[in-house]
């Protein structure tokens, strides 16, 4: 590990480390820890010591996404059964996990840009009963063929900090937000604002970009 430090700051970094890893270190948003992973734990290194103030005991983690504000953790652990956890990091306490779905990874969660919020996209498959062009079933009657027809549905849910749970439409039900053929969403970068893209289904509609 290398430090490249003023003259003037070397009297706070005397022995700062070596610190083992298995993992690349990362610092928080704000630059006021460093991220050291290993194999049986996490370890958040701080002060102007740079010695580890908190440590989370989670083995076989694969990345940890602070949020903003750096009040809260995003710790993947992909091995694990419940692979996504929040931590709230300023108590040393795990708010909720989460399981993975096909085609998840650490990148999945993402947080608001004061990490008030954090949100994935969801993905939910429906039966829904189509009806075909009807079949003569004697002289003057037709029977109508019906078939049955897998739909995959799209959502963001949006999760409130700190409680985490989900957040609540007009009617004070908690709920996702359905978007038709999304793909992609980001948060704005100076506020609570979506900004997502979808190809919608049908005939003639283009990509969209909403907020």
């Amino acid at each position: 590990m290398l430090w490249n430090l003023e003259q003037k700051d070397k009297k706070y970094t005397e022995n700062p480390g070596p610190f083992d890893t298995d993992k690349a270190c990362s610092w928080s948003p704000q630059g006021t820890y460093l991220i050291v992973i290993k194999s049986d734990k996490v370890e958040f290194i701080g002060g102007k010591a740079m010695t580890p103030i908190l440590t989370i005991n989670e083995p076989n983690v694969e990345s940890v996404t602070f949020s903003p504000c750096e009040s809260y953790l995003m710790v993947y652990s992909p091995k694990s059964d419940f692979p996504y956890a929040v931590w709230n990091f300023k108590t040393h306490e795990k708010i909720r996990e989460f399981e993975q779905a096909q085609g998840e990874d650490g990148n999945t969660f993402k947080w608001s840009f004061d990490g008030s919020y954090i949100a994935k996209i969801t993905k939910k498959t429906v039966t829904k009963e189509v009806s075909l062009s009807p079949t003569k079933k004697g002289e003057d009657q037709q029977e109508e063929e019906i078939e049955k027809v897998e739909i995959e549905k799209t959502y963001v849910t949006v999760y409130q900090l700190p409680s985490m749970q989900m957040t609540e439409d007009y009617d004070g039900n908690k709920t996702s937000i359905f978007v038709d053929g999304l793909r992609d969403f980001t948060w704005a970068p100076h506020k609570n604002v979506l900004v997502y893209t979808s190809f919608p289904s049908g005939e003639n509609v283009f990509p969209r970009v909403t907020f």
